[in-house]
């Protein structure tokens, strides 16, 4: 029996030492309601014109947790000109730290940027407008081999009906790439001119790959626009 009792007293003695050292109340070596940071999500973005995209933004600490620190956000006109407008996102709640954005694309192609702070911690993120789309207007559907035609494009921003299409700028023919599938068919050059040899079907293609210069056209971000459209040529033969 007393062999038992002073087993049972180094096991709460044991497990008193544990639960004090698991609850120890030493305050942390940093100030965890100072802003060091800000953490960005995403930290560059590609927006359609006509679009919005979301951008979260927190003030953090030392210790990465959020200060509630208000964040302010700022279009810094770091690039070439560019419409887009910053503001609160709707679905922010209350009770989440400051930072919730939605970032809306209008129709003037470039890169620019938005500048964000708070509390004296800053950051920025690239933000690069992009058509939403590359549409064809006008292209023949049906020739007789020999006859010519003509594909008529342009790049369109995200409608606000389906009435209304707003055509985007700048735009230049040289940053568009016409092709056929089949140019013995049908061949196509870099006005978008068609030429067609013999009887049978080719597909046309319209890439729109904005700014050859790089600003917009950053490799892997998703800026380039395609669209397509078939062809049917009949022998040329009297009627």
């Amino acid at each position: 029996m007393r062999l038992g009792f002073v087993r049972s007293f180094r096991l709460a003695v044991v497990t008193a030492v544990l639960l004090a050292t698991a609850c120890d109340n030493t305050p942390t070596d940093f100030d965890t309601t100072a802003t060091e940071r800000l953490e960005v999500n995403p930290t560059y973005m590609v927006v359609p014109g006509g679009r919005t995209e979301k951008l979260d933004v927190r003030a953090v600490n030392s210790g990465r947790q959020a200060t509630y620190a208000d964040v302010i956000s700022q279009i810094s006109n770091c690039g070439e000109a560019a419409a887009i407008v910053v503001d609160v996102d709707p679905d922010q709640l209350d009770l989440q730290p400051p930072g919730k954005l939605i970032v809306t694309a209008e129709t003037e192609l470039g890169a620019n940027c938005i500048a964000l702070s708070a509390d004296g911690a800053r950051d920025t993120v690239d933000v690069v407008v992009t058509a939403d789309a590359v549409t064809i207007d006008a292209a023949p559907t049906l020739l007789r081999a020999g006859q010519t035609g003509l594909v008529e494009t342009r790049i369109i921003t995200f409608p606000d009906s389906l009435d209304v299409v707003r055509t985007m700028t700048p735009f230049d023919l040289s940053d568009v790439i016409f092709a056929s599938d089949d140019s013995d068919v049908a061949a196509i050059d870099a006005t978008g001119f068609v030429t067609t040899e013999t009887a049978g079907s080719a597909l046309l293609t319209v890439t729109w790959v904005p700014d050859s210069t790089g600003i917009v056209a950053l490799a892997g971000t998703g800026t380039s626009r395609s669209a397509s459209t078939a062809l049917e040529v009949i022998a040329n033969v009297p009627d």
